[in-house]
């Protein structure tokens, strides 16, 4: 019953959202891609982050945009990358949010990240699976997180899986990481944070470990490896 509602909301609060995405969509044009820096994609969760304080001797450009999808982000990857440093993607919750289908967000999701890498082919990539959210939607997070772990690998990139820290029992999200089983408050941000830190690139431009796209994923601290 809660699915049915939330994509009920889902699909009645889109509209609203789309002026300040326009906006937020036109100031990045305007703006160009940073050249060289840690670009951070993805939708409200990503925008939402102070990742200039939490990482403040880093070059960092958060390119995130409240309630977009898979396809949004696709669309504006020439205005937000410039030969960055490394990528730091997470995306799909709204995708899971409007739509059950599977099969139509793992492809979306895939050809955003060929989107990535043909536009950053030696940049680090770095992907969170969908956070959990309510236990009704627990079996479609963890069924589409199946699914981007491969992408994620054939692009060499690292999938980080924050479900150890934040989901509870029935893999909702827990309270004490979020008032509204979505967004994170700050002890939430601090648990990624703190599983990303280690997945940084130097902030000297000298010495950022651009590397060539390996077969498999980079093993890493702190993250998921198949």
């Amino acid at each position: 019953m809660k699915t049915v509602f939330l994509r009920l909301i889902t699909r009645l609060t889109e509209p609203l959202l789309r002026p300040q995405q326009a906006n937020r969509r036109d100031q990045f044009a305007a703006l160009g891609a940073q050249r060289g820096a840690v670009v951070f994609l993805g939708d409200s969760i990503t925008e939402f982050v102070e990742w200039e304080e939490w990482f403040p001797h880093v070059h960092v450009s958060n390119r995130g945009i409240s309630g977009e999808r898979i396809a949004d982000v696709t669309a504006r990857l020439d205005s937000a990358l410039d030969d960055p440093a490394a990528v730091f993607l997470m995306i799909g919750t709204n995708d899971l949010a409007k739509t059950g289908d599977l099969d139509t967000i793992e492809s979306r999701y895939r050809t955003l990240v060929a989107g990535i890498r043909s536009r950053a082919p030696r940049a680090r990539l770095v992907v969170t699976g969908i956070l959990p959210r309510h236990s009704e939607l627990a079996n479609e997070v963890s069924a589409l997180n199946a699914r981007i772990r491969p992408i994620v690998a054939a692009a060499g990139g690292t999938y980080v899986d924050m479900h150890p820290e934040l989901s509870g029992p029935s893999g909702e999200l827990r309270r004490e990481f979020s008032a509204d089983a979505l967004h994170l408050n700050g002890a939430g941000y601090a648990l990624w944070v703190a599983k990303l830190r280690p997945l940084m690139p130097d902030s000297n431009p000298a010495v950022q470990p651009l590397v060539p796209v390996p077969s498999s994923t980079t093993t890493a601290q702190g993250a998921h490896h198949d």
